[in-house]
């Protein structure tokens, strides 16, 4: 049993009620609760505003959680916590930025089935409408609603949704929502470069869509971490990138894939909140007081 300075045994896993997940490692649903239950952080040190301000900090946190999981599972092997944790630290760099050129912002309205990532995902259906997302997990049989606002989410099941027993509050955005809700922020410069000496080299076919290839750079104005980003956007769905490319510095590239792609505006219902799914400390609003039905008064009689 591994136990920190201050004695608090940080592998016993029914202490804290927060069970390891296998292929999330400590970040499976909420990161700042779970570091601060496992490596027993001060929450005033580490809050999810300072993470904004210090993606990287954040990120440093979240390796020692892969290691701290290591050492307590026995684990061999931890090269699948690692791709998450370094695709989590992307997210996060991502998510930190708001208000500026995102290639991807003309995409306000679809629905579609993402495969890869360094998560390996596998026909994972997603939803957006404006700054509301969904992702519906088969695997894990849950449901995942962010909001681009508040870049916090929830996660809801069981999957089918019909009569959810569970829901809980994310303290950051889904994966899933990568990249179409980064790189959004007036201190980032996005940079489209040539794909090709000539527009005619520019046009490969993927999936039996013609496609225009594109190149950005993706960079923060005072420097850090760039990011290529390599974009098949489909001509007959307005540009839609069915597939892209991202090979962040310092880190290795992976391919997300887009099929069953639909730009119609899905239904609103599919964003919205079951009943069950309560802010945290939000209690619900108490009956109003049934009226007393009033009395009539009793007339004095006249004197004669």
């Amino acid at each position: 049993m591994l136990e920190s300075s201050t004695g608090n045994l940080l592998c016993d896993k029914n202490r804290y009620g927060y069970p390891f997940h296998p292929s999330f490692g400590c970040d499976a649903h909420n990161v700042q609760a779970k570091l601060q239950a496992y490596l027993n952080f001060n929450p005033d040190a580490f809050s999810i505003d300072a993470a904004n301000t210090a993606p990287m900090a954040l990120f440093a946190k979240l390796r020692s959680c892969d290691i701290l999981e290591t050492r307590c599972s026995g684990e061999k092997n931890s090269m699948r916590r690692h791709k998450i944790l370094g695709f989590a630290g992307l997210v996060l760099f991502a998510v930190t930025f708001i208000h500026a050129q995102n290639p991807l912002d003309a995409f306000q309205q679809f629905s579609a089935s993402v495969s890869g990532s360094p998560l390996k995902w596998n026909n994972l259906k997603v939803y957006r409408s404006g700054n509301q997302w969904r992702s519906e997990f088969a695997h894990e049989n849950e449901i995942r609603l962010g909001n681009l606002k508040d870049k916090n989410g929830w996660y809801i099941r069981p999957l089918d949704g019909v009569k959810p027993n569970q829901c809980g509050r994310m303290t950051l955005l889904d994966m899933t929502t990568y990249p179409f809700f980064a790189y959004t922020g007036e201190d980032i410069i996005v940079e489209r470069v040539p794909a090709a000496a000539s527009p005619a080299e520019e046009k490969e076919t993927v999936d039996g869509h013609s496609c225009k290839v594109e190149n950005y750079i993706v960079k923060p104005k005072e420097g850090g971490v760039t990011i290529k980003m390599k974009l098949w956007e489909a001509e007959d769905l307005k540009g839609f990138p069915i597939k892209m490319e991202i090979e962040p510095s310092a880190r290795p590239k992976f391919t997300m894939s887009y099929s069953d792609v639909s730009l119609e505006k899905p239904n609103l219902k599919l964003f919205q909140l079951p009943a069950i799914c309560r802010l945290p400390g939000k209690q619900n609003s108490p009956p109003a007081a049934a009226k007393t039905p009033s009395k009539k008064t009793a007339q004095t009689p006249k004197s004669k």
